[in-house]
């Protein structure tokens, strides 16, 4: 069985369902906007995932707040190596739950080479508590460090450090250094 969709015709928790109940293999591909997600299936449970960098559940998880894109399903019988440990409960689960964030995260933060520097809070009474890991990623942004580097000199794991740069803008306290203004920063000694 082969399919052919869009996200706004089906929703992917759907066809991962579908597929797992029918215990499909093969190749689901979601694609759109210059970005593609590719997740296949052996005899209904999802092995593999990937999705540019991204891979595995996080793949998947990036794919659940898409609002737009084709769906493509096509059987075939390939052995690869797993890389995704939880079963379509979870990933719907986790999906639904976590997914358009964890997109606009990734969107966000497209690689490891872009910056962030203070922005000016949209209010005065603008409110937010910061935690230790806040604290650390927060004193490292200067407009010219970029993801990279505040991952290695704060110590935290990389997730970790995305989900800080996140809130941190989404509550407007921080926004994305273009690379334009990245480079004429460290043109001017910077660094």
């Amino acid at each position: 069985m082969s399919l052919n969709g869009t996200l706004s015709e089906i929703k992917l928790a759907d066809v991962l369902r579908l597929f797992a109940e029918s215990k499909k293999t093969g190749l689901l591909t979601a694609s759109g906007s210059g970005r593609q997600t590719l997740i296949r299936f052996e005899k209904g449970v999802v092995v593999h995932a990937t999705a540019g960098r991204l891979q595995g559940e996080d793949a998947i998880l990036d794919a659940f707040g898409w609002t737009e894109g084709q769906l493509t399903f096509v059987p075939e019988e390939k052995t690869v190596t797993s890389n995704v440990a939880n079963g379509v409960d979870v990933l719907i689960l986790e999906g639904e739950r976590d997914g358009p964030a964890f997109h606009r995260m990734n969107e966000l933060v497209p690689h490891d080479r872009v910056s962030f520097q203070f922005s000016q809070p949209a209010s005065e009474e603008a409110r937010f508590s910061l935690g230790p890991s806040q604290w650390k990623v927060l004193r490292l942004l200067d407009g010219v460090r970029d993801v990279r580097d505040v991952v290695e000199q704060s110590q935290l794991p990389r997730n970790q450090v995305l989900r800080v740069l996140f809130e941190l803008t989404e509550a407007g306290f921080v926004e994305r250094v273009d690379s334009q203004k990245t480079l004429r920063a460290q043109v001017q000694g910077g660094r």
